[in-house]
């Protein structure tokens, strides 16, 4: 069970949520959404140290996350703080990542030691082939999540891209990306809603972004 669980977990270990700002700017000149992205997207070349944090509402098939967040280093060890819901339970964990495997500590104590089935560096190759893939895309102003004046692009993500980091993604799915307004364009906050599977559920929401170290 816990291969099953960690498995998708560790497939968005490269994520910092920024958080939302107060004031948004339409003002124009505004630069080409693509642009953007696609430089976004060629500075995720390379392994660096990231503060992440991911928050779902909703359920997605086989993905059991509510929240995980944590630190991953530039030799690509991680450390963190996981809120699943697996079945009809709850479970708050804290994990390490390391060369030797994953290790998670549930709230009782106990731990659990497996193998690394995923790589903080292959999810960042994961996330850099979902920009690369993002159609549609528009800048729609500027704003300062977390105090970092960034881009907010909105476009649309293909089924094969997203379902690479999430399996239980099948469709396409809208998305808001923030890129930092510095000279490398960092991706800093990234906002996906999943359409509905069956009708009265509604979409599911996931919101991630990331601080680079």
């Amino acid at each position: 069970m816990l291969r099953r669980t960690f498995g998708p977990v560790f497939l968005l270990v490269a994520c910092f949520l920024s958080g939302c700002s107060a004031t948004f700017d339409t003002s124009g000149p505004l630069p080409d959404g693509t642009q953007l992205v696609r430089e976004s997207a060629a500075a995720l070349k390379g392994q660096r140290a990231v503060r992440f944090v991911l928050g779902v509402s909703g359920e997605i098939p086989g993905f059991g996350v509510r929240k995980i967040d944590g630190e991953v280093a530039a030799d690509g060890s991680a450390r963190g703080h996981a809120d699943l819901q697996v079945s009809d339970q709850r479970q708050q964990l804290d994990y390490v990542l390391s060369a030797d495997g994953l290790k998670v500590t549930d709230r009782a104590g106990v731990q659990t030691e497996k193998p690394a089935v995923y790589r903080p560096d292959a999810v960042v190759g994961r996330l850099r082939a979902l920009l690369t893939s993002a159609t549609d895309l528009r800048t729609e102003g500027r704003e300062s999540p977390g105090g970092a004046l960034s881009y907010r692009i909105g476009g649309k993500v293909p089924r094969a891209a997203i379902s690479a980091l999430i399996p239980g993604i099948q469709a396409d799915v809208t998305a808001k990306i923030w890129v930092a307004d510095t000279p490398s364009h960092d991706l800093t906050r990234m906002w996906i809603q999943v359409p509905e599977v069956a009708a009265h559920e509604g979409p599911v929401m996931l919101e991630l972004g990331l601080t680079w170290r």
